[in-house]
């Protein structure tokens, strides 16, 4: 089971870069030796062409006219357009996750930028390429202070890893070759680069060549893998933590044969790709909390020997307060981003390389040097944890089963429903927030599929990135989930996957709420030891909003409105079979938060 990507060109690799062959690579050798006399626009799609870029997500505006008259030339390009430009980023973000490899964007000016700076900020923190052109007035006028006038690359440098204004007589086309390696190099992140009208209409030598990145699938020093092996070795309670690195350098294959070898588990930290059957593995034990730092540390503090693969340490909105690792405990840490090495622990042994290659050479010395008694040791380890992880399934599937009589329908049931009828191979692009918990505990019963879940610090990552996914991977079938205040977010989306005929089944989870921020308002009470206030602020019901309506009237295949099993079920039948386009399926779910109070507050309110 794996992605099947539609284009399969640049940054995955640099040996990709650099072994790119056939007509792209007959099209920079013939511009670089004759260098033509062209318009720096129309260079630039030559550019990104030699790249291998196919899409461009935008939102067009007056001062970028340029760069679209030039797009029209270059019908190899698509221009992916949407209405907002939190959504056009999103869109991007999504491409760039799924691919892995840098989106181009087009923003309008600094109004632009700015609605696309939430976006922006995800993609910093969760180290999402993306390379980002946003147009301003002719150099000619800028002191002037006349319309659109603003300081664009200053408003960008907060929210990405470079910004870059491009003046009269620079070499544009290298300028856009740094962005797409700045944008590509680990850590990965966003690139702005504002680009006046003038510089874009002015003629140039255009010089076509592959952007170069730098090579970083780089190996760790023999005598830091041996610190590692032997420390894992006498571990009696080890753990790995890993993140979203695991994913970009296609180490998921290897971390479950380490963590088998030492009958241990592993937990995700800013983990959000579950490919494959991650959520099946017998030692995977689900992702920590990225709110609230009080529920990680039972399971951190557990550990004697901790493995910390290409993740922060720890991304969490409240950090506890308390130690995170027991005394005496030994922490290594592996990440591509030396930023994130030894933040906030000291470790015992940080190496800045590439997770798959460091994880191989200590999966390949422990191979190498069997020793029995480690062996009966890691075989009762292992048999623990599948045991706890067996029961702990046992009894949440025990508590979702007595909730299936309630309507409207409970998240457990809903998420029941959509798993079983999830085609193996399917794409679930999931921000359905406070439902994602039933979810993902289905999943280890469903079909093979790919599993992208959101980081949770930009609301609307859900529908918008779904887009993306699917430009990246349109011959799989791709349901995007999202909680209804996330939807609402980037709601224009919709019309953009109808506009491209994009076979999207779009599942609103729908509990007429902001059910997180009440979940997040009882630990604010239990923190402070106050009473139970009200809740009223974060209920989206009054009125009522009708996502099927909303739907149709920006144009997909088939809208539905469900609040029971039988009617998801068919609907999704439905509207997986016609593959002519999107669908989207309103499913209203219980919202309630009276468990949580509970739970959270150790107290039992009637009527909330």
């Amino acid at each position: 089971m794996h992605l099947m990507r539609s284009d399969q060109t640049i940054f995955k690799d640099i040996k990709e870069i650099q072994g790119h062959e056939g007509a792209l690579e007959a099209l920079c050798k013939e511009e670089g030796e004759s260098m033509p006399k062209m318009k720096t626009k129309h260079a630039f799609m030559k550019q990104l062409l030699a790249d291998g870029v196919k899409y461009i997500f935008g939102n067009p505006g007056t001062l970028e006219e340029g760069f679209l008259d030039a797009l029209s030339d270059f019908p190899e390009l698509t221009y992916i357009l949407g209405l907002q430009e939190s959504a056009v980023v999103g869109m991007a973000l999504g491409y760039a996750r799924a691919a892995r490899k840098p989106a181009m964007v087009q923003l309008h000016t600094m109004v632009g930028l700015g609605n696309a700076m939430a976006m922006l900020y995800e993609a910093r923190r969760a180290s999402l390429p993306v390379v980002v052109y946003a147009g301003e007035g002719p150099t000619r006028f800028a002191s002037f202070d006349g319309f659109f006038a603003a300081d664009l690359t200053e408003a960008a440098r907060p929210v990405t890893k470079w910004a870059y204004r491009i003046m009269p007589q620079e070499d544009a086309l290298k300028v856009l070759r740094r962005a797409f390696k700045v944008a590509a190099t680990p850590p990965q992140g966003p690139v702005f680069l504002a680009i006046p009208m003038d510089v874009l209409e002015q003629e140039i030598e255009a010089e076509i060549h592959l952007t170069s990145c730098p090579h970083w699938q780089t190996t760790p020093l023999p005598e830091d893998v041996a610190r590692i092996v032997q420390g894992l070795m006498e571990a009696e309670n080890p753990i790995i933590l890993i993140g979203d690195q695991i994913q970009l350098c296609a180490a998921q294959e290897v971390v479950r044969k380490l963590a088998d070898r030492l009958g241990c588990p592993v937990y995700g930290v800013d983990f959000t790709y579950q490919g494959g059957a991650y959520y099946r593995d017998p030692l995977f034990m689900g992702s920590l909390n990225f709110s609230f730092g009080k529920y990680n540390h039972p399971i951190t503090t557990q550990a004697d020997v901790v493995l910390a693969v290409g993740t922060p340490l720890f991304p969490e909105m409240f950090p506890d307060e308390g130690p995170y690792f027991r005394p005496g405990a030994r922490l290594f840490q592996v990440d591509l981003n030396p930023w994130e090495i030894a933040k906030n622990f000291p470790v015992e042994v940080g190496i800045v390389a590439d997770p798959k290659s460091t994880l191989q050479a200590i999966l390949t010395s422990m191979e190498l040097h069997p020793e029995p008694e480690f062996q009966k040791k890691a075989a009762k380890r292992k048999d623990f944890w599948q045991n706890k992880k067996r029961k702990e399934w046992e009894a949440v599937q025990i508590k979702y089963d007595h909730l299936r009589h309630i309507h409207p329908l409970h998240p457990s049931l809903m998420m029941k429903t959509v798993a079983e009828m999830l085609p193996e191979n399917a794409i679930v692009y999931d921000e359905s927030i406070t439902a994602s918990a039933p979810l993902i505990h289905y999943l280890a019963e469903a079909a093979p599929i790919n599993y992208f879940s959101s980081h949770g610090r930009c609301l609307g990552v859900g529908l918008s990135g779904a887009i993306g996914a699917k430009l990246a991977f349109p011959h799989q079938p791709l349901i995007a989930l999202s909680g209804d205040g996330a939807a609402l977010y980037v709601i224009q989306t919709l019309w953009t996957a109808a506009r491209y005929h994009l076979h999207i089944v779009f599942l609103i989870c729908n509990n007429r709420s902001y059910r997180i921020l009440k979940l997040n308002m009882l630990e604010y009470w239990a923190e402070a030891g106050e009473e139970l206030g009200q809740l009223q602020h974060y209920d989206l019901d009054s009125p009522p909003i009708r996502f099927d309506e909303l739907a149709r009237g920006f144009g997909l295949k088939s809208a539905w409105l469900v609040d029971d099993p039988d009617s998801l079920r068919n609907a999704l039948q439905k509207s997986l079979a016609d593959t002519s386009g999107p669908h989207l399926i309103d499913v209203q779910i219980e919202g309630g938060v009276s468990e949580e109070i509970q739970s959270i507050m150790g107290k039992t309110v009637a009527g909330r």
